[in-house]
């Protein structure tokens, strides 16, 4: 039995008013285009599982120079890319860095183990990896009281996001 599907066009789908209601909503949030980029190679700490230093990624060459991250998110923002994600082994280790990418590329996000703070004038979101509770964190993340410390360095901080990672080392603190 063959079944043939109707090519809908947009016009056709905004003519309902609640799906016209709920994407007035979004249509702001239309310009986004995401790229995620890895800052460093090092690394403050040694996670099991961590996906960086899983691959290949981690043999990458390390640019240190902030005027060809400067030239790169100039280009990339030329490319149409509005948003940006830093992420790469620990962000939070080249601070001159991610405050040159927030320059020229203001709207993103910084995914972070947060044992080190990233200075206010950065001002994208801060994503905290969290991968359980101190106890589980020097277990599996070889760092004492992490969970304290993220909490301290971020605590009140209106940039920060605290990131529940689940792993088969920490489910059973998630009930």
């Amino acid at each position: 039995l063959k079944t043939e599907m109707k090519a809908w066009k947009f016009a056709e789908l905004i003519a309902d008013p609640t799906v016209k209601a709920r994407w007035e909503r979004v249509r702001r949030y239309f310009f986004l285009r995401e790229s995620t980029y890895d800052m460093t190679r090092r690394c403050n700490i040694r996670c099991e599982g961590c996906y960086y230093f899983e691959g290949e990624k981690q043999h990458a060459v390390e640019v240190r120079d902030p005027e060809a991250w400067r030239a790169l998110m100039q280009a990339e923002r030329e490319r149409g890319i509005t948003f940006v994600v830093l992420a790469g082994a620990e962000p939070s280790l080249v601070p001159e860095l991610l405050g040159v990418c927030f320059a020229e590329m203001p709207l993103g996000a910084i995914a972070t183990n947060g044992l080190q703070r990233i200075p206010e004038s950065v001002g994208y979101k801060i994503h905290i990896s969290v991968w359980g509770n101190d106890a589980t964190s020097l277990c599996i993340r070889k760092a004492e009281n992490m969970l304290a410390r993220q909490i301290d360095n971020y605590r009140g901080d209106p940039r920060a996001v605290f990131v529940y990672t689940f792993t088969p080392h920490n489910i059973a603190e998630a009930a």
